[in-house]
């Protein structure tokens, strides 16, 4: 790229981004650090199901609209895209995108593209437009990857080189997440739910992958000092989860279904510890890097994690509780040591806070891209 020039990005996802699923909560958090960052200029190419995100609508953004869903929808954003890049003014445009297809079509016609990787490609199709994508165009396209494990899969499986992928862990928004918690005006969990101020809350957020929540009710049925409250998922979800609490032989636990994601993190302030679990067996152990682990590294609560490749990129034993996933032995020996040594945890805590905002959030994030991008030679 030449010296002085601000990249522009074209930012496209066919994820509804007025959804509350993760994958709608990473792109609109994505878009927000892109267009706030002094480097470059941004446009964007997103699917709705009705409104764009009010923090969205300040810079150029289209919307695609339609109920359409599953290989119908895909389709028909990827032609709505090719019609916009074929109405373009923008040659010089750099197209983001974590749609392989979207991707090829920018590649394609001539433009720059940036494919960032969530999981591996688990279709024959985006695995051969991958491949494709690298043979034709192997000075138009680069990879961003979530996990240190993903780039090790594509150098593995597609051969493709080192120099081409940037591993840039997902992150947090800390002004956010800071002022949510101030903000919100949630109900008071011990109250509610009448736990024993000497019972400690262990609390998980989110999703409950396949794999690990059974391990970890186990062992806590063990421990009538903890108390166990899960936020998230439907109510079904919300159902299951008590049916094997009860299985598990746990009483102390508290269920709910998902709640508004900005009142998430004043639910983190009432926890003493904060889980993170994950199956080995679960498909995204090795490549994961979830959202909800750097929210619960900057809640000032301490985190019990279990370690995966992946996971371990970003947090290690000098910021939480780490144990092996499924393994009650230890999982055992964590809930031991978080009982027997509680002023440790607040130390684990303040240094993983201060880890997180010197190196994953979302502006650090965006800066590296951003820095890859000024270094693209065509």
């Amino acid at each position: 790229m030449k010296p002085g020039r601000r990249p522009e990005i074209w930012y496209v996802s066919r994820t509804r981004i007025d959804a509350e699923s993760a994958q709608a909560m990473q792109v609109n958090d994505m878009l927000a650090a892109l267009h706030h960052h002094p480097g470059l200029t941004l446009k964007a190419t997103v699917a709705v199901r009705k409104d764009l995100p009010v923090n969205i609508t300040d810079f150029a953004v289209s919307s695609i609209r339609s109920s359409l869903l599953g290989k119908t929808f895909y389709i028909y954003f990827a032609f709505r895209f090719v019609c916009q890049i074929l109405a373009s003014t923008s040659p010089q445009a750099i197209v983001y995108s974590r749609d392989i297809l979207n991707v090829f079509f920018a590649l394609l016609f001539g433009l720059r593209a940036v494919y960032e990787m969530h999981q591996p490609l688990r279709s024959k199709a985006s695995r051969v437009l991958f491949r494709l994508s690298i043979k034709i165009w192997p000075h138009k396209f680069k990879v961003v990857v979530i996990s240190g494990p993903l780039s090790a899969y594509l150098e593995n499986e597609f051969m493709c080189p080192g120099e081409k992928i940037l591993v840039a862990h997902d992150g947090v928004d800390i002004n956010w997440y800071e002022c949510a918690k101030a903000k919100s005006s949630v109900s008071y969990l011990r109250e509610q739910e009448q736990i024993p101020k000497d019972i400690k809350i262990i609390m998980h957020t989110g999703s409950i992958y396949k794999g690990g929540i059974g391990a970890v009710l186990d062992v806590l049925s063990r421990y009538p000092q903890f108390w166990f409250v899960h936020i998230g998922g439907t109510k079904e979800d919300c159902s299951i989860l008590q049916q094997k609490a009860q299985l598990s032989g746990l009483s102390n636990i508290s269920v709910f279904p998902q709640k508004a994601k900005d009142t998430i993190p004043a639910y983190h302030a009432q926890s003493d510890f904060l889980i993170y679990i994950i199956g080995q067996q679960s498909g995204l152990s090795r490549y994961t890097s979830p959202l909800k682990l750097f929210e619960y590294m900057v809640s000032g609560q301490p985190v019990i994690y279990a370690s995966t490749s992946s996971v371990d990129e970003v947090i290690t034993p000098d910021f939480g509780y780490d144990f092996i996933p499924d393994d009650i032995g230890s999982l055992n020996a964590v809930f031991e040591k978080v009982l027997s040594t509680p002023t440790e945890g607040r130390k684990k805590a303040a240094a993983s806070y201060d880890h997180v905002s010197q190196q994953y959030t979302w502006h650090h994030r965006v800066s590296r891209i951003c820095d890859m991008i000024k270094n693209w030679e065509t």
